[in-house]
């Protein structure tokens, strides 16, 4: 079966209410996946750069509306839509936190962004926190008003739930990082508590292997018998793999959870976020 699903002249997807579509958004660019349960092996990956990066690195909102816009096949009536939002400025707070108050910590946490920037709350059902984070103001609007009641929670939702399951009962610790150009997601995991959840930007290799190191030795984790797995890009990957090495005994790629499968069978064309989002309920 194709990896392609069958589309109209005008780009869109016959039957739209059988797929979920997902979707990362992010100051330079948006990805996105189509998958339907009902359609097997179908799938649908796509890049959108945003042409318009603002001064200080953060995600312009037209841009965004002119990237959605501009590409049909995002705008048809999904069973789902759900979307990741890149953001620097992020708490982690416990599960009984109402969203009013994480937004109040949110504020409280980055005073400088308050006029800039509007608050938004994703939980965490496996791990058992709330995530409150900052969104361009008008961005939560632009995805509320294009699509059906849009689930839209902090880049880091997928990384922790996804691991959260994978380190249930687990006796040792492991490092999760998530590689993209000149970003890079963290989560931490001691026998099955999420420890550190953070996000990274990086100009060059070294800066990611200072930063994920610093992480560890600031966890205390143990150098011969801890892990840390690696996602994303497969030439840093490889390249933060080699530094790693030298300082950590297990360094490995991340491996694809086998329920992906079904969304097709070149995963390694997807985002790994977007893999890992699509096994989070």
């Amino acid at each position: 079966m194709s990896n392609q699903p069958d589309r109209t002249a005008r780009g869109h997807v016959p039957h739209p209410e059988l797929w979920t579509l997902e979707l990362s958004v992010r100051p330079v660019g948006i990805d996105y996946m189509l998958h339907s349960e009902a359609a097997g092996e179908a799938i649908q990956v796509g890049s959108i750069a945003i042409e318009s990066v603002r001064p200080d690195g953060g995600t312009d909102v037209k841009a965004v509306e002119n990237a959605v816009y501009d590409n049909e096949v995002l705008l048809d009536d999904y069973r789902r839509v759900r979307v990741l939002v890149a953001s620097p400025h992020f708490v982690v707070l416990p599960p009984d936190t109402a969203d009013d108050a994480a937004e109040r910590l949110l504020r409280v946490a980055y005073p400088e962004t308050a006029s800039t920037t509007e608050a938004a709350v994703c939980r965490l059902p496996l791990c058992g926190q709330v995530m409150a984070f900052e969104m361009e103001t008008g961005l939560r609007g632009f995805l509320d008003r294009t699509f059906n009641t849009p689930q839209v929670c902090l880049n880091l939702y997928p990384l922790c739930e996804h691991y959260y399951r994978l380190n249930s009962g687990s006796t040792i610790s492991r490092m999760f990082l998530n590689l993209r150009a000149a970003a890079m997601d963290i989560a931490v995991y001691r026998r099955g508590e999420l420890l550190v959840a953070n996000s990274y930007r990086f100009t060059d290799v070294e800066d990611a292997a200072f930063f994920a190191l610093h992480v560890w030795q600031s966890m205390r984790l143990d150098q011969q018998s801890d892990e840390i797995q690696l996602a994303g890009s497969r030439e840093l990957r490889d390249e933060l793999a080699t530094r790693l090495k030298r300082y950590v005994r297990y360094v490995m790629p991340a491996i694809y959870p086998a329920a992906a499968l079904r969304i097709g069978r070149d995963l390694s064309a997807i985002p790994f976020d977007l893999i890992l989002f699509s096994q989070c309920e």
